[in-house]
């Protein structure tokens, strides 16, 4: 089945964006910051998130961290957290679209960083990143949403684009860390373990 355009969500769909903060978060608590605060001035300034902006944050709250930290962080995205099957999975949505939109929503710069480190820009049309929600993103786009597609794991974001865009055709991945099967079910979406089987479903359309 073809579409008009096929928006892609980048965190948890594309990147273990899981498997990252993690990582991030280890490398915090190894120089002194609690787990808790690590996590909770990640989330607080998460619109206008940066590795600096979360020091500074930090040392306003008493954990003056040494400058060695800083690259270590930048260090965090030499490595490739790309979900596996995702570049045979991008190939596929490109054979189905003429217009092929990565879409983000967070701090652009840092966006950014996280979408040079996967190295999968030259797949798609477009790169949009915003910060007032996916669906704000998605209104930007001539698409004919009744023919489109949106590929995305956070449910409350995909009941707020369906709010905006009735037609639109939503799927993703599951996000076990905030809902179980069972609540996608109940919203009306059929959701997958991963993107090889995603794309099946998808081939089958």
């Amino acid at each position: 089945m073809r579409f008009d355009y096929i928006f892609v969500d980048l965190d948890d769909s594309l990147m273990d964006t899981k498997k990252y903060k993690a990582r991030l978060f280890d490398l915090l608590v190894e120089y002194g910051v609690p787990m808790d605060l690590a996590k909770s001035t990640y989330k607080q300034i998460i619109n206008t998130y940066t590795f600096e902006n979360q020091l500074v944050v930090l040392r306003d709250l008493s954990y003056d961290l040494p400058p060695e930290v800083l690259p270590k962080m930048f260090d965090l995205l030499k490595i490739n957290y790309l979900l596996p099957g995702a570049r045979d999975f991008l190939e596929y949505l490109r054979s189905q679209t003429e217009h092929l939109v990565l879409v983000s929503n967070g701090n652009p710069p840092y966006q950014q960083l996280k979408i040079d480190s996967l190295g999968i820009a030259d797949f798609f049309d477009q790169i949009a990143i915003g910060i007032d929600g996916k669906e704000a993103v998605l209104e930007k786009f001539p698409a004919d949403f009744s023919r489109s597609l949106f590929i995305n794991d956070k449910l409350d974001e995909n009941e707020r684009v369906r709010g905006t865009f009735p037609g639109l055709m939503i799927t993703g991945l599951i996000n076990r860390k905030y809902w179980t099967t069972v609540d996608y079910e109940q919203s009306g979406y059929v959701v997958f373990e991963n993107l090889a089987d995603l794309g099946e479903y998808l081939k089958k359309l």
